[in-house]
């Protein structure tokens, strides 16, 4: 992982080691995979470290942050959007 980036992003190095240790791991063993739950007040960055992360781990992703509405539009919504996330 690099340092802060040129777009302003500053701090949080040890919340970005422990998500790299993480995905390290992903595809080890008999567990492919990791599921990571992020708890903090509200506004203070949660979905900003996730989206710096996946920028930094230059891999392809997909990001969706879901919202306060039924399940169905927001399934409708991440159909919408997923292809927009692809390179």
């Amino acid at each position: 992982m690099q340092g802060d980036s040129a777009d302003g992003f500053i701090g949080r190095h040890r919340e970005l080691t422990m998500l790299s240790r993480l995905f390290a791991r992903v595809g080890a063993g008999d567990r492919p995979g990791r599921a990571i739950l992020m708890r903090g007040r509200r506004r203070v960055g949660k979905s900003r470290l996730a989206e710096e992360f996946v920028h930094r781990s230059d891999v392809p992703s997909l990001f969706f942050t879901a919202a306060h509405e039924p399940p169905d539009e927001q399934l409708q919504r991440f159909i919408e959007d997923a292809p927009s996330s692809v390179p």
